[in-house]
């Protein structure tokens, strides 16, 4: 979603009636680095945001785009596997797919097109959610930035906010201490509050598609914070602190009446992050990005070279 976020930025800076092509990836067979649904923008003389590949692609839509949407919008198909499928489109890169990406320019299309889709894409990010959208045969379903709200705010929160902005999320940080919750620590969250955790959770964006992780610190206050959170329509829920920590939780908590049903502990991952023997916060920050997003990918979060499979499903961004 960053880069999304980046080529909206990128729109919004090109002067009135300035060219500009956005380009999609709408298909892949086989392999490649951009899924369905990664963008690139870019203009005439060069200049570009976001990304259809690693960087083997992007010169040669720069240089053929432009002839290519001359008579409107148009799906241009790349070849990596070093056999074309058309005049120009092969590229031994040796990713073992084609890549087919719908190019469309910004302008001249009429005030009810939405080319690029970034009308879309910029209603997923202001209302955080998803948005349906189908161009060129093209059926999109386009994600919203992923809500992640940390509770607490000491130093171990602040390599995880500034690694889950660098993956384009939005941040909330929520911690009591007045000393802590303060924007200036946090730069890459969208928002910072002073409360008690568990006193605000009807304010959060508590969705399926949004994590929260628990660094408080507190035990009393993981004990009010949990019921509430685990209950909510939330998807996944880390909490920092060892296994027997969890453990006395759960047994306070089913002495309070207060256990969550076996299907909401479900959503419960502590101790949080995968298993990469981390060490330092910034170590642990990378551990629970990463879980975070095996989570919601539905894998496991084991090394890529000792998977049978393919590296991605079949469909799918």
């Amino acid at each position: 979603m960053r880069s999304l976020r980046e080529v909206l930025a990128f729109a919004d800076q090109l002067e009135p009636g300035e060219a500009a092509a956005v380009c999609t990836v709408v298909r892949v067979t086989g392999s490649a680095y951009g899924r369905p649904g990664a963008r690139l923008i870019l203009t005439p003389d060069g200049r570009r945001a976001g990304y259809v590949s690693g960087g083997c692609l992007e010169k040669e839509l720069a240089r053929r785009v432009w002839d290519a949407t001359a008579e409107g919008p148009r799906t241009l198909a790349f070849d990596t596997r070093g056999n074309p499928r058309d005049p120009g489109g092969a590229y031994n890169a040796g990713c073992d797919g084609v890549i087919e990406v719908l190019c469309e320019r910004l302008d001249g299309q009429g005030a009810d097109a939405d080319p690029g889709g970034l009308r879309a894409v910029r209603r997923a990010v202001e209302t955080g959610e998803p948005v349906q959208r189908t161009a060129g045969g093209f059926d999109e379903t386009i994600e919203p930035p992923r809500p992640l709200t940390i509770f607490g705010a000491g130093d171990d929160a602040r390599p995880l906010c500034e690694l889950a902005g660098v993956m384009g999320w939005a941040v909330t940080v929520v911690a009591k201490q007045p000393d802590l919750a303060l924007p200036a620590r946090f730069p890459d969250a969208v928002r910072v509050q002073c409360a008690d955790p568990a006193s605000v959770l009807d304010s959060l964006p508590l969705r399926p598609h949004a994590a929260a992780v628990g660094l408080t610190h507190d035990y009393e206050g993981d004990v009010r914070l949990l019921p509430g959170l685990l209950n909510s329509e939330i998807g996944y829920v880390g909490l920092l602190g060892p296994k027997r920590r969890a453990g006395r939780l759960m047994t306070d908590l089913h002495a309070l009446g207060r256990l969550p049903a076996p299907d909401r502990l479900a959503k419960l991952r502590t101790p949080v992050g995968l298993d990469l023997g981390a060490r330092t916060p910034e170590e642990i920050a990378a551990a629970v990005v990463a879980e975070i997003v095996a989570h919601f990918r539905g894998r496991d979060g084991g090394f890529l070279s000792n998977r049978d499979a393919p590296i991605h499903d079949p469909a799918g961004p």
